[in-house]
C-alpha cells in the first residue's frame, strides 16, 4: 500500500500583507480591503461609493487609477 503526504500551505499563495514584520504594518492594506469587499457587494453604488472605491484602489496600488473610455455595442 503506498500513502502520499504533502503540505497543504504549498498549495496556496499567502497574500504578501502577511509576510510583514508587525501585523499593524498591514492593518490599513486589511481595513481597505474589508471596506473596498463591503462596498462592491452593494447592489447600486452612489457616486461617494464609486470615489471611495476608487481612492482605496490607488492607495493600494491596485485597480485603475485612470479613466478608462469604455464602448457596449448592443
Amino acid at each position: 500500500m503506498r500513502l502520499a503526504t504533502f503540505n497543504l500551505e504549498n498549495m496556496f499563495e499567502r497574500p504578501s500583507i502577511m509576510n510583514l514584520a508587525t501585523w499593524s504594518e498591514g492593518g490599513q492594506v486589511l481595513q481597505d480591503f474589508t471596506r473596498l469587499s463591503d462596498l462592491i457587494q452593494r447592489e447600486q453604488y452612489s457616486q461617494d461609493d464609486k470615489n471611495e472605491m476608487l481612492d482605496i484602489m490607488k492607495r493600494n496600488g491596485g485597480g485603475c487609477s485612470r479613466k478608462v473610455k469604455v464602448s457596449i455595442f448592443v
